[in-house]
This record gives C-alpha cells, sequence and structure tokens, in this order.
C-alpha cells in the first residue's frame, strides 16, 4: 500500500528547504536542505537575469509604443483625418511642435489636426509610462479634491493611458481640441498646450466634515487680542488690513476675491493665492 505524504518546500535566494510529512500521522518522515550559490554578480549583487530582464522589459515597452501608435494611425485613416499613414509624416517631420505652434494662428485641416491628437497622446501616454518606469510601480491614481458645504470630499480615480483604439474627435475649435476614448473626455487647450481631463467623481469618495465659521473676522480679532497684542508704541508707522469687503454696510468675504482669490476665474490659480486690498480710506 503506497504511503500518504506531504511534500512542503521554502524556496529561497541560494537554498531550498523541503520536509516530508505523513498525512496520517502528521509526522515529519524526513526533511533537509540544498545550499547553492546565489544567482548574482559577486561584486555588484546584482541578478544575473537582470540584463536580459532588461533588455526584454524594453522590447516589450517598444513593442506596445508602435502597437498603439499605429492603431490611432488606423483609425484616424478609417474616419477620413488622413489620407494614409504618411501624410502624418509631411510636412512635419520630427518636429509636430511647429504644427501645435501653426495652431495658434490658423484654422488646422483634418490632416495637420489628426497630427495634433496623434501627438498628444503619444507624449501623455509616455509621460506617465515613463513615471511608472522610474518609481517601479504598476499603477497610478488621481487624488481629487471637491468642496461642498461643510465637507470637503475625496476621490481616488485610475490614471488611464489614452486608449488610442477608441479615440473619437468630439468637437474643434480656434481655441481647444475635445477628443474622448472608451474611458475619459479630453479637451486640449491650443493657446497654453495643456491637455485637461475630464473627472467623473461620483464613486469612491471619502467625506470629511470641516467647520465654516460664519465670522471668521471676529475670530481673527479675538486672537488678535488675546494673544497678540503688543505695546501701542510697536504700532506706530503701521496700518492694519481689513481681510474683508464693506459691501452696502454690511462687511463681506467675497466667493471669488480677496480671501478666496484662489477661486477666481481667468487664469490658473494657485490654491494658497490671496488677495488683500488697500482701502481708499488708508491714503486720507
Amino acid at each position: 500500500m503506497e504511503q500518504e505524504y506531504i511534500l512542503g518546500l521554502d524556496l529561497g535566494t541560494n537554498s531550498i528547504g523541503w520536509a516530508c510529512i505523513n498525512e496520517k500521522t502528521n509526522k515529519i518522515i524526513k526533511a533537509g536542505v540544498r545550499i547553492f550559490d546565489r544567482a548574482e554578480q559577486p561584486k555588484t549583487g546584482k541578478s544575473l537575469a537582470e540584463p536580459r530582464r532588461t533588455a526584454r522589459l524594453t522590447r516589450r515597452r517598444l513593442h506596445r509604443r508602435r502597437v498603439r501608435l499605429n492603431n490611432i494611425l488606423t483609425l484616424l485613416l478609417k474616419s477620413g483625418f488622413i489620407r494614409d499613414k504618411k501624410s502624418l509624416q509631411t510636412p512635419y517631420t520630427g518636429n509636430m511642435w511647429e504644427l501645435r505652434v501653426k495652431a495658434l494662428y490658423n484654422k488646422l485641416s483634418n490632416e495637420d489636426l489628426a497630427g495634433v491628437i496623434y501627438h498628444i497622446s503619444k507624449l501623455r501616454n509616455e509621460r506617465i509610462e515613463f513615471t511608472k518606469r522610474t518609481y517601479a510601480v504598476d499603477e497610478m491614481m488621481y487624488h481629487c479634491v471637491t468642496r461642498e458645504y461643510n465637507k470637503v470630499n475625496l476621490y481616488e480615480l485610475p490614471m488611464d493611458i489614452i486608449d488610442i483604439d477608441s479615440v473619437k474627435l468630439k468637437k474643434a475649435t480656434d481655441s481647444s481640441i475635445s477628443f474622448n476614448d472608451r474611458y475619459n473626455e479630453y479637451s486640449f487647450n491650443i493657446s497654453k498646450s495643456t491637455l485637461l481631463k475630464r473627472f467623473m467623481v461620483n464613486y469612491n469618495n471619502i467625506s470629511i466634515p470641516v467647520q465654516i465659521l460664519e465670522d471668521p473676522i471676529e475670530l481673527l480679532l479675538k486672537l488678535h487680542d488675546s494673544k497678540f497684542a503688543v505695546s501701542d508704541e510697536q504700532y506706530e508707522e503701521s496700518i492694519l488690513l481689513p481681510l474683508y469687503s464693506v459691501i452696502k454696510g454690511v462687511k463681506t468675504v467675497p466667493e471669488k476675491s480677496g480671501l478666496n482669490q484662489w477661486n477666481a476665474g481667468g487664469r490658473k490659480r494657485n490654491p494658497n493665492e490671496i488677495y488683500i486690498p488697500i482701502s481708499s480710506w488708508i491714503h486720507k
């Protein structure tokens, strides 16, 4: 009658431990270990397989890049933006930046527009892949913050590369180009040379309650009187600038200026940006 046993293995970098256990009695029949030289370079300690692995990863990366670019060329060809795949190489061979500068002052043809989308997709995907290689990570996430009354919402969204196989042009104007893939929507601002992504944040959120002060000025004044009061002599040649505006006799902090300058429109704002106006009465 054959004996029933369990074989256990412990695999290490320079050894293999083993043990046989009787399945019925749970007793060790025999155990041992086999030791061998590490598969590494003696001087550096690096794996002997590292050169082959690095070359293999490089081949895969270049192959995937060729496949992605070929897919978007095929898509642009089917959509009628270009006559053939050589259209993207003329007349801007090796310098697609000139084409993007041209878009600032001239309306682009279908072929030129296809070249811009092609170029943007290449750069955006390569930036993500470069970051993954640099930090040895497989996935990256966006962390988004939205504001609601008395709370702040945090979201985690995957940082997807552009799926070139499913890219579709939505709208093109003198100032922007909008397109989407099967995952996300994008808009390229021509004048700022900036690619924008639309975030759909209806899930995976964490809400943090925050207290909104009804009268922050009153609190600041109390803190000033209790902790920061100094002698009158130190106030000489000094002024106190109000952090509020007086609108129809009411002290008000505007939503898009002053302490909330970060929320103003126009150019891109720094989250820490504030604007403190100097009232006319100070000069009197």
